[in-house]
């Protein structure tokens, strides 16, 4: 199948050769044509403008929140009271610090060891924000004293700290004075025969 020549168009019929008509009334854009010319413009112009500010949303941060661990210091302040025979429980204070950085939340608290149980006051989670400090107070309940030693050395908490940044598990080494105090504590309320 072949094309033939292009025809030249001759107009309507009346109108002289090699005038030009221009075709004008309600058919030029279509049924809906007078609207889609404005709804273009302004789907462009809105592009232009929340294209940037959506893309903005998406890019990373450029200097993230650090770590809650490195900023957050527990200390030590010694023992609440002394223990209670009758409960198996003894009560030990402890202050919490945060250096800098977004306010940290301190979700829980935990002895590493299976035979003891700790709670605290106040109860967790509570927020710690920088350059602030936090009292609190550890209650630890003996569940077997079998499973404890005589004495404790270097011994830990389990702290799930989160910040914007992150959510992480930190241990902390409370010191000498913390080890004595929590020996002596056990010893007191599971004698050894």
């Amino acid at each position: 199948m072949s094309i033939g020549p292009v025809e030249p168009h001759r107009g309507p019929p009346g109108a002289r050769e090699g005038t030009t008509v221009e075709v004008s009334g309600p058919n030029r854009r279509g049924r809906h044509g007078r609207w889609r010319e404005p709804l273009g413009v302004a789907a462009v112009a809105a592009a232009l403008v929340l294209g940037p500010l959506l893309l903005y949303d998406l890019l990373p941060d450029p200097d993230p929140p650090p770590y809650p661990g490195p900023l957050t210091h527990l200390v030590y302040d010694g023992p609440d009271g002394p223990p209670d025979p009758a409960a198996r429980t003894f009560a030990l204070r402890i202050t919490i610090t945060v250096d800098a950085g977004p306010p940290v939340t301190l979700e829980s608290i935990a002895q590493p060891h299976r035979a003891l149980e700790t709670g605290v006051r106040p109860g967790t989670p509570f927020t710690v924000r920088a350059h602030r400090h936090r009292s609190a107070v550890l209650t630890v309940r003996i569940r077997t004293c079998s499973d404890l030693p005589k004495r404790f050395e270097q011994a830990s908490l389990d702290v799930t700290l989160r910040n914007k940044g992150a959510m992480l598990i930190q241990a902390y080494s409370l010191g000498d004075r913390y080890d004595a105090d929590l020996s002596r504590a056990v010893r007191a309320l599971c004698p050894t025969p």
